[in-house]
């Protein structure tokens, strides 16, 4: 395998990727245009699992880190900011449905809990 270019709409270098299979298992590696790795991605689809995250730029200098992980009936996203000397200043984060609002202290500022899955409960279960 060789490093793989990433492209803006212009067509400028913007980064890069390298992708490994062994065994079934899909690992991806993204880095930016020094080579520092920014981004990671396994994927092992025998097992259903994966697990994936990415720093990307975020607004005044800052960063922002996106993420997701399945394992089974294990779901969970996350997208955390920090500012431009790598202090964490805030983000969300959704485990099975629930979604959990951190401010910089990590306190958490909301819980909200997604039912739009759910099914409604027969006569004889209320």
């Amino acid at each position: 395998m060789s490093f793989q270019p990433i492209t803006d709409q212009s067509g400028n270098t913007t980064g890069y990727k390298y992708q490994v299979e062994e065994d079934g298992v899909v690992s991806e590696y993204t880095f930016d245009t020094n080579f520092e790795i920014i981004g990671t991605s396994i994927t092992d689809e025998a097992e259903g699992t994966s697990f994936s995250n990415l720093v990307e730029a975020g607004s005044n200098g800052g960063t922002t880190e996106k993420g997701t992980q399945i394992e089974g009936d294990y779901s969970r996203s996350f997208e955390f900011n920090y500012d431009s000397s790598g202090v964490f200043t805030g983000g969300t984060e959704t485990i099975n449905g629930a979604t959990t609002t951190y401010d910089a202290s990590w306190d958490i500022l909301s819980v909200t809990i997604s039912i739009s899955d759910a099914t409604e409960l027969t006569p004889e279960e209320k």
